[in-house]
């Protein structure tokens, strides 16, 4: 069967008062963090065209663990940009595609462990603007 391969570009945005780690797709690497998303695409035409179920991931062991390694630090008011790539879709059409995203960090990062000296992990759900994926 044919594979496709999937890229996308993020923009992260800290609009929080304090410095926050967050999951990067860049130290996490893509199909570990490709686990946390449930990022749908949808054809210029707004219509439905893959769901990231039709993806197998598997996922971190023990499930739902994490790595400090995972995280990068955002200053306040700042931003860092990403570039996503996913490969072993079943065979897509290129071209563009609009794609809702929504990804969080693991949820058992307990309230003890959140608070570092300079900053405090995001564990909350981070949705993003409207992105455009490449399909190859």
């Amino acid at each position: 069967a044919d594979l496709s391969t999937v890229q996308y570009r993020l923009t992260l945005n800290n609009n929080d008062r304090d410095a926050l780690y967050v999951i990067d797709p860049d130290r996490m690497g893509s199909e570990l963090f490709h686990y946390y998303t449930n990022g749908v695409l949808f054809t210029r035409e707004n219509q439905p065209s893959i769901w990231s179920e039709h993806k197998t991931v598997t996922a971190p062991s023990p499930h739902d663990s994490w790595q400090p390694s995972w995280f990068t630090r955002i200053e306040s008011g700042q931003s860092i940009q990403r570039t996503v790539t996913l490969r072993g879709y079943p065979s897509i059409p290129n071209g563009e595609y609009v794609c809702h995203l929504t990804y969080s960090g693991p949820k058992n990062i307990e309230r003890s462990q959140r608070d570092l000296s300079d900053g405090r992990y995001w564990i909350g759900e981070i949705e993003s603007n409207l992105i455009e994926v490449a399909v190859n």
